[in-house]
């Protein structure tokens, strides 16, 4: 990094053109495929990333299978997960190989899940990540980030992301409420967790939290100078706080993550769906932030995929601007789902998705060859 620039390794500026690799966060931890923790990404996918221009990859992980614990889910069963006892080495296979196609990686804390003794069953008492809790836990996060630190230090192309989407205090579009933004960033006591497969959805347990500037000290105790990207709140959409309490990286490469969206309940193709939740506000608190010399990544962002969609609003508002702005963003997300919304992918030969898939690959394969794409 070189201020609020990302530079490769000939000190060439570096504009992160990315999508997401749904499935590694779940699959293994779901005992669905000991054999493969990741059998979203197939062969063909690598095809794909390349004739659609892709230069970067961002990879969910969970804590729970990367640290191999048994742990119990929320109908009170005891699941491995890491059946297949495969989940570190089938990552290292899918970095190494993203390395060898020339690709940025980014690795990211996407579900982790705290102990609760009270719930514990013959003796284990780690619950199961699976679902997206507020926050990282202290518990097994700390312990996550010196291992995979420790791991991937080495590759100058992976980045870390401390955690994928913490929401504190408050739902929605709604602003965080006072002090969010210092447990965001020191830790704090939380009342509830998250798991599931048929149980309780929300679990009343008082647990600690690991706060961003934790995570970044255990990153860089390992010796690792790999770029560290840290969230902001409200499902990494609020940013305007973020400068005020960013972690502090001895380092010096540390960038700023935001999530950029539709706005909530908006009409398709209206006005207001154009722009991401927290509206005009969003994109000025980005601007502040790159204007303090801190890049700024959008690590997800999406739009509708239905069959017979036509055009892609919002992602045909937001990536030309961010263009502009000089930021890197990763779509939301390259896989096979018939979901209507955030995905890119109809099958594994590469074909876009209606809309979304569709303007993604064509504003990322105009970028490859002009500098104005709209």
């Amino acid at each position: 990094m070189d201020g609020k620039l990302l530079k490769d390794g000939s000190n060439n500026v570096a504009q992160l053109r990315g999508v997401n690799l749904m499935g590694f966060e779940y699959t293994a931890i779901g005992g669905w495929n000991p054999a493969n923790p990741f059998p979203q990404l197939v062969e063909s996918n690598w095809t794909a990333i390349h004739d659609w221009k892709i230069n970067a990859i961002r990879i969910p992980i969970n804590s729970g299978s990367w640290l191999n614990l048994s742990c119990v889910d929320g109908t009170g069963a005891i699941r491995d997960a890491d059946p297949g006892d495969n989940y570190q080495s089938t990552l290292r296979a899918v970095v190494n190989q993203a390395t060898q196609e020339g690709l940025y990686v980014i690795l990211d804390l996407h579900w982790s899940a705290p102990n609760d003794s009270l719930r514990a069953v013959n003796g284990i008492s780690a619950m199961c990540p699976i679902d997206q809790n507020p926050v990282a836990d202290a518990d097994h996060a700390l312990q996550f980030w010196t291992q995979l630190a420790t791991a991937y230090k080495t590759y100058p192309n992976v980045m870390f992301e401390l955690f994928n989407e913490p929401y504190l205090n408050s739902w929605g579009n709604a602003p965080a409420s006072p002090g969010a933004w210092t447990e965001l960033l020191l830790g704090t006591t939380m009342g509830s967790y998250q798991t599931g497969y048929g149980g309780n959805w929300q679990i009343d347990h008082p647990w600690r939290s690991a706060g961003m500037q934790q995570m970044l000290d255990a990153v860089r105790a390992t010796g690792a100078l790999n770029p560290i990207l840290a969230s902001g709140l409200q499902w990494t959409q609020q940013l305007d706080q973020w400068l005020a309490f960013k972690p502090a990286d001895p380092a010096d490469q540390l960038a700023v993550v935001w999530h950029a969206y539709p706005s909530y309940g908006t009409a398709w193709g209206s006005d207001a769906y154009k722009l991401p939740n927290f509206g005009e506000s969003a994109y000025t608190a980005a601007l502040t932030i790159l204007n303090s010399n801190i890049p700024v990544i959008v690590t997800e962002f999406g739009d509708r995929n239905s069959a017979g969609t036509v055009g892609s609003p919002f992602a045909s508002t937001l990536l030309p601007r961010l263009d502009t702005m000089g930021v890197s963003y990763f779509g939301w997300t390259f896989a096979v789902s018939g979901e209507s919304d955030n995905i890119l992918l109809k099958d594994n030969n590469g074909t876009p998705t209606d809309g979304f898939g569709v303007y993604v690959k064509q504003h990322y394969q105009c970028l490859a060859t002009s500098t104005s794409c709209q």
